[in-house]
């Protein structure tokens, strides 16, 4: 049986979805895929890549490239691995890393990552007659696409079982969407946007989150995206943090120290997190 690989790259605009279809042998193939780029936070931007295999994909695979991929035709295919397309010269550009992911019942999958500058990512459907179809986007991590969501604490910062507002800017008005805290994915919010396509949210951080970087992503009705990158603080440490003035908010993650009053009680405090242009599209 012939086997056909199709690749599109497109520039990332605004939350873009990507079809590419390929002859099967019963049904026709399609992948849909997607990239959401947030704001900078301590030097890197969270991107959230996701997709759909139609049919019943065995596996999909994500490859990561640091140099632009070609725009080929469908290009045959001897076996059930995705072949990257080669450029003029007749050589395909090595891809500096892949990743396995989990595809749903419904062939959906995710992938929540950090990252600088540009990426070209290839993502791969295998099936288990050995078809495979490809999607690619282009994604600049350094534009924040829309619509884009922030989220803030009245406490010294983001702490495990802490409250956070989550705020939603330019999203469709009246639309029902969903907040996620990854790594885990755990539903901790829901809502509706004003007629301004804006909301806001009180939202628990879980009590059993380990410190580091987390992400936030919201998914409206429509499938609208957003994603937020966030650091979560060891309670014990951001109580016996040094009492002085910190200078102010960094681009990265955007907090500001506190004052600690002479009887030793912190003041509570709203830490912003401010994120980047938004983006335009091309």
């Amino acid at each position: 049986m012939r086997k056909r690989i199709l690749v599109g790259i497109s520039v990332l605009g605004l939350g873009l979805t990507l079809m590419a279809p390929a002859a099967r042998a019963e049904d026709s193939a399609v992948l849909s895929l997607y990239a959401v780029v947030g704001a900078t936070v301590d030097g890197a931007s969270p991107v959230w890549l996701g997709g759909r295999c139609s049919g019943n994909a065995s596996k999909a695979v994500l490859r990561f490239f640091s140099e632009k991929i070609p725009q080929p035709e469908a290009v045959e295919e001897r076996s059930a691995e995705a072949k990257i397309p080669e450029d003029g010269a007749g050589e395909a550009p090595e891809a500096e890393r892949e990743v396995d992911v989990t595809l749903e019942g419904d062939g959906a999958f995710e992938h929540i990552h950090d990252a600088t500058g540009r990426q070209y990512v290839v993502a791969t459907c295998v099936y288990a007659d050995g078809e495979v179809v490809s999607n690619g986007v282009e994604v600049d991590a350094d534009e924040p696409t829309e619509p884009t969501i922030t989220a803030t604490s009245d406490q010294q910062g983001f702490q495990p079982g802490g409250t956070i507002k989550v705020s939603l800017k330019g999203f469709a008005p009246n639309q029902d969407f969903e907040v996620y805290m990854h790594s885990k994915p755990v539903r901790i919010g829901t809502g509706t946007t004003n007629p301004d396509g804006s909301a806001d949210v009180d939202a628990q951080i879980p009590a059993d989150a380990t410190p580091g970087r987390h992400h936030l992503t919201v998914r409206a009705k429509n499938a609208q995206r957003a994603i937020f990158a966030f650091i979560v603080k060891n309670k014990a440490t951001s109580k016996n943090e040094n009492p002085a003035i910190n200078g102010p908010a960094r681009s990265g993650n955007g907090q500001r120290g506190n004052v600690r009053k002479p009887n030793g009680q912190v003041p509570a405090k709203i830490v912003a997190f401010k994120p980047g242009l938004p983006r335009t599209g091309r």
